[in-house]
């Protein structure tokens, strides 16, 4: 079967992606799978990363899209403060989302389903796969705590408030784990690539499950290349400083990278990306049932 995003999936579990998700044995690794470059604190130009291979060669040339407009039926709205700033800056920590025991019910919601994963995957143990596996889709299928979060009532007032909308389609729900030391640092790049959206009228909204700064491979950006601007050596990366609990949230075309969890402590977190309902998608019709609008209670 197929994820939302085009990964394939196990019917009944979160879905791996991971070069062993399956067969531990016998999967190759994909190229991408051991990328293990360093993102530079000041990226290349688009033209020499594109060439080295560091950033995705599918993303949107400067001005093909018309980003910094406001969502469809909004061109009178004034933004809220939130709202401006992402569509300044391209990203903002929004600030405390989950309560200190929504947020224990994640952590324990995560064991379930890598433990999930080690049953229905065969891995030989539960620190095996999380050496190989990285991230996870669609974790509300095995622990009732991320099926809670669709329905929040903050997540979604936060949607809102972000997107300038009533209506928040729900684009997916990922799980991402880095372990202490591990070596897995993420490229620059875009989202809005990979997006069934056809415009990029969304946002990632990328909830810390534990404190989240540089040393464990915090989230880094480049301000304002959302609207088009180029990244280039006169562009400062900014690194995200995000407490347990806290919500990161970011525009689909802003350019960003990770580093390595260098940290003898975990960085876990979940994803969760919306989009203004009114959005149409790259494939023609949205279908309710792969993705609903919010609040949904999967089952329900």
């Amino acid at each position: 079967a197929r994820g939302r995003d085009g990964t394939t999936v196990r019917r009944g579990s979160p879905a791996c992606v991971s070069p062993a998700c399956g067969s531990p044995a016998r999967a190759r690794p994909r190229r991408d799978d051991i990328e293990v470059r360093e993102p530079s604190v000041r990226p290349p130009s688009l033209r020499a990363a594109r060439h080295h291979g560091a950033v995705d060669v599918r993303a949107p040339e400067p001005g093909a899209v018309d980003v910094g407009a406001p969502a469809p039926g909004d061109a009178t709205a004034t933004p809220s403060p939130l709202r401006a700033t992402v569509l300044r800056d391209g990203w903002t920590v929004a600030g405390a989302l989950l309560s200190d025991e929504d947020i224990d019910a994640l952590r324990a919601g995560f064991d379930a389903v890598v433990d999930d994963a080690v049953r229905t995957a065969r891995y030989p143990s539960r620190e095996a796969c999380l050496r190989l596996v990285q991230l996870w889709h669609d974790p509300w299928r095995v622990s009732p705590a991320y099926a809670a979060l669709l329905g929040h009532p903050a997540l979604l007032a936060l949607a809102r408030e972000v997107l300038g909308c009533e209506d928040v389609r729900l684009l997916s729900q990922r799980l991402i784990v880095k372990p202490p030391d591990g070596r897995t640092p993420l490229p620059w790049h875009q989202d809005f690539p990979h997006s069934p959206l056809a415009e990029p009228h969304g946002a990632l909204f990328w909830i810390a499950l534990d404190d989240v700064d540089g040393t464990t491979g915090g989230l880094r950006y480049l301000p304002g290349t959302h609207l088009g601007a180029e990244p280039s050596i006169d562009i400062e990366a900014v690194g995200a400083v995000v407490p347990a609990g806290h919500v990161l949230v970011h525009h689909p075309l802003v350019w960003h990278a990770a580093s390595s969890n260098r940290s003898g402590r975990w960085r876990r977190a979940c994803l969760v990306t919306v989009a203004d309902a009114r959005t149409p998608s790259r494939a023609g019709a949205w279908d309710p049932a792969q993705f609903p609008l919010l609040p949904w209670a999967p089952g329900g």
